[in-house]
This record gives structure tokens, C-alpha cells and sequence, in this order.
């Protein structure tokens, strides 16, 4: 992993994580104007004051502002100048400022086109329509698609091309950036699995990953923000728009780091495990029911726990143990060299076992209480 503390860099990442920290709090203060806020109702919004939902639009302008700066930077040649080390590669083919530029653009369109929809309640395929639209920009502009599924089954490598290749990525883009936003129900939850995320992503480009720091500069004043580091008077949330958003960033750059070796494309669902977990559970329960894939319900994992009379700090901790240990599993079988095919059956049997769990324990919950 190339060194990436040095003094040039911590004084441009340091700029950058200020531009940032200006633009969080000016929107802050619009969205406060604006009245565009959660309100706290004392069941499931038990925070105590009204908070502006400003951190997921505050998060891709800041990624897009930083990200057009540093390739300025980057075309005048100013960053080689200033990085006068052969070894320091800012940009790897994974992740690199170019595909991040599209990728940063395109997630300020999701974002701004589901904060609409939050708002006018447009029609679900509106949203979904705006991921696959902008998904596949960022295909068309760059050639970025899954080319191998690996050997998921153990009868060889499943090697995609053309059409299908597309339609896979695209596939599991709209799919992670909604099962991100699904995972935004507790405070702390959504940026503790942005961090795993993100965190495994880092173990295996490092500093190569010029667009995944930048990502991670223009996240932390929110993180700092929703943990009232400045005080509660200036606490922020994500939002749909924010947590669709930053699903979709995150989507985009596992689908980046698997077509160019980094990990193993089995390895992707290891990293946002839970995240994918809770989602797929939800989906299954809910097709049990007949009942719509979008209907808002308590079966998510963190209503597990809060149902169990967990305290919301406790559930939390639970939750991102699992998650970490999870992320944990992927990591150990992508360094292990464990064979996709075993990667593969051992995933979809946690999922198994916790829809298992979760159900003996649910029903033992409701003949104790009948």
C-alpha cells in the first residue's frame, strides 16, 4: 500500500475536507430555512428536535465540487508536480478521478431526482428508472461493466459480454443503492455500514483509489455533523435521496475494483454483507405475504432487535459487529484464496440461517405475548 501521509497531500485533502465542511453547513442552514426537515414524532423518530435532511445532497455536491477540482489539479499536470514520487499511483484504473467524475455527476442526479420523489411522491419506477438511466451513462462514457461473475457454481467462470453484462451491472447497481437506503433507519447505522464499506474497499486499493478518498472527504463532515461533534444544533441526517445516493456511489465502485482485479467479484457481497442481508430478507418476507416489495414494514434487522427491547445504542453495536464480522469473512476468503464457488454457498447459507432465526425467534416472541 503506497504511503499517502505526506505533507502535500495532507495539505490538499485538508482543503478539501473544508470545502466540504463549508458546503454541509451551507446547505444546513438552507434546508433549516426551507423547513426541509425530520421531525420527531416520539416513536420512530425519537430525536428531539426538528433536523434538516441535508447530508446526502450536502455529501455528492461536496464529491462532485472536490472531484472537479483535483481533476483540474490532475489535467494541468500540478498533481504530478507535487507528487514527485514514482511510487504514488493517485490513479489506478480502479477508481480513478475520470470514472469518479461520472460516477459523482450521475449520483448528483439520483440524488436530486429522488429528493423530488420524496417530496411530490412520484412513482416508484420514476426512482428506478433514474438509477438505470444514470447507470448506464456511466457504462456507456466509460466501458465500466462486469465482465465474469466468477466461478460462482464450480463448473468454471461465468463470463458476461454485451448486453448481459450490462444489464448485470446495472442490475446490481439499482439493487445496491436501494438496499442501502432500506438499511437508513437507526442513527448511526447507514454511515456505520458506509464506513465497513468503504474501509474494506480502502484495505484493498489504498491510496490507488483517488476517487474513494475523495468519496470518504466529502462523507466525513456528515459523519461529524449526525454525531453532533459541533453540537446538536447543527446535527444533520442523510436522507432517501442521501442514502440512494451513496448506495449507488458504492455500488459503482465494487463493480470497479472487481472488473479490475482488486477482489474477486464474489467478494463484493461479503463487503455490504448485511447490508444485502437485511435487504434480501425483507424482500423474501414480503413476497411470502403478497404484499408490495416497497410497503413500509418493521422487518428490518434493526427492527429486530428494537422489537426485542434492545436499546437503540445496543442494536446498533449488535448490528455493526455482525456486519464487520461479515465484511471480515469476505476479506479472509479473498486473501485466503478460498474458491468462489465455497464464497458463494457460504453466503447464501448466512442468509438461510438468519431468516431462520429470525423467524423462530419472532414466533416465539408472539406465542409469549398471546
Amino acid at each position: 500500500m503506497p504511503e499517502i501521509i505526506q505533507p502535500v497531500y495532507l495539505a490538499i485533502f485538508s482543503s478539501f475536507f473544508l470545502l466540504s465542511l463549508i458546503v454541509h453547513f451551507v446547505f444546513r442552514i438552507l434546508f433549516k430555512r426551507l423547513n426541509i426537515v425530520d421531525k420527531p414524532d416520539g416513536i420512530k423518530k425519537r430525536h428531539k428536535r426538528t433536523v434538516p435532511i441535508s447530508g446526502g445532497i450536502s455529501i455528492v455536491t461536496s464529491l462532485v465540487l472536490i472531484a472537479v477540482i483535483y481533476y483540474f489539479l490532475d489535467s494541468l499536470q500540478l498533481i504530478e508536480a507535487l507528487f514527485q514520487n514514482e511510487k504514488l499511483k493517485v490513479n489506478s484504473p480502479a477508481l480513478d478521478i475520470r470514472t469518479g467524475l461520472l460516477i459523482g455527476f450521475t449520483g448528483l442526479i439520483v440524488a436530486v431526482v429522488s429528493f423530488f420523489d420524496d417530496i411530490l411522491e412520484l412513482p416508484i419506477w420514476f426512482r428506478f428508472m433514474t438509477l438505470i438511466l444514470c447507470s448506464s451513462i456511466v457504462i456507456s462514457l466509460s466501458n465500466l461493466s462486469l465482465s465474469s461473475l466468477g466461478d460462482l457454481l464450480g463448473f468454471g467462470e461465468i463470463k458476461l459480454d454485451g448486453i448481459y453484462s450490462t444489464l448485470i451491472t446495472i442490475f446490481c447497481i439499482v439493487g445496491v443503492a436501494n438496499a442501502f437506503n432500506w438499511i437508513d433507519g437507526l442513527d448511526g447505522l447507514f454511515s456505520s455500514q458506509v464506513l465497513i464499506a468503504t474501509g474494506s474497499i480502502f484495505y484493498f486499493v489504498g491510496g490507488n483509489g483517488v476517487f474513494l478518498i475523495l468519496f470518504l472527504l466529502a462523507f466525513l463532515p456528515y459523519m461529524m455533523m449526525n454525531a453532533g461533534f459541533f453540537g446538536e444544533s447543527t446535527k444533520v441526517f442523510i436522507g432517501d435521496h442521501g442514502a440512494m445516493a451513496l448506495g449507488y456511489s458504492i455500488g459503482w465502485m465494487l463493480v470497479s475494483i472487481a472488473e479490475f482485479g482488486a477482489i474477486n467479484p464474489i467478494t463484493a457481497p461479503w463487503i455490504i454483507g448485511l447490508v444485502l442481508l437485511n435487504a434480501l430478507r425483507v424482500m423474501y418476507k414480503r413476497l411470502l405475504l403478497g404484499v408490495s416489495l416497497f410497503r413500509s414494514d418493521r422487518e428490518h434487522i434493526h427492527h429486530f432487535f428494537l422489537d426485542n427491547n434492545y436499546s437503540r445504542r445496543l442494536s446498533l453495536l449488535i448490528i455493526v459487529l455482525i456486519s464487520s464480522s461479515i465484511a471480515l469473512i469476505g476479506l479472509l476468503f479473498q486473501a485466503g484464496g478460498v474458491p468462489d464457488s465455497v464464497a458463494f454457498i457460504s453466503f447464501i447459507g448466512i442468509f438461510v440461517f438468519w431468516s431462520f432465526l429470525s423467524y423462530s425467534l419472532n414466533k416465539k416472541i408472539r406465542n409469549q405475548g398471546a
